[in-house]
């Protein structure tokens, strides 16, 4: 009887070692499943915020063109487009962002965070961001960079694309919304 009780009792100790081992590896998979989860939801939050950048960058410069009477010019070497409305719509490229200046000569950040004191994760970058051609059409041209990395598809590690053009043309003479003169 004496034997057939070590038996039993040198059963149950391998029994529990491939079970903790099987639930180790059930709890690893798991985790990996997880954090590749995490990841990814990192890499789309990311695009989703350089398609913003982007988006808002142009669309912010084509609702002042559209939905004001005055005069456009370009300046500082095509880096700044005024609308002439008194001087107090001026978008500005700088310090690879894309500013509006304000009127007590301030700038407001229209691309990234801006934060104080830190980095910034998205940088415009543009040669010739505002051209003004004969026709009084209005060409707007940059690109909004990640900092980790532009020359691959994606970032190694965190993070999704590595950039967003912005490439359009809009013309300044919108008079079908402005009321008729009276003389």
């Amino acid at each position: 009887m004496s034997s057939h009780g070590k038996r039993e009792a040198g059963f149950i100790l391998p029994s529990l070692i491939i079970s903790v081992i099987i639930g180790a590896f059930i709890l690893l998979g798991l985790i990996s499943v997880i954090m590749s989860g995490v990841l990814w939801i990192e890499r789309l939050d990311d695009s989703v915020s350089m398609i913003e950048d982007g988006r808002y960058t142009r669309r912010a410069i084509v609702s002042h063109i559209q939905w004001n009477r005055s005069a456009i010019s370009v300046a500082d070497h095509n880096k700044t487009v005024k609308i002439s409305d008194n001087k107090r719509t001026t978008f500005q490229l700088t310090r690879r962002a894309l500013y509006r200046r304000l009127t007590d000569g301030s700038l407001q950040p229209l691309s990234g965070s801006r934060i104080i004191g830190t980095e910034d994760k998205r940088k415009v970058d543009s040669v010739n961001p505002f051209l003004l051609d004969t026709n009084k059409v209005l060409h707007l041209s940059w690109t909004v960079n990640n900092k980790y990395k532009k020359d691959t598809e994606f970032i190694q590690g965190y993070g999704g694309i590595t950039n967003y053009e912005v490439s359009t043309a809009v013309s300044t003479h919108y008079d079908w919304y402005k009321e008729k003169e009276l003389h």
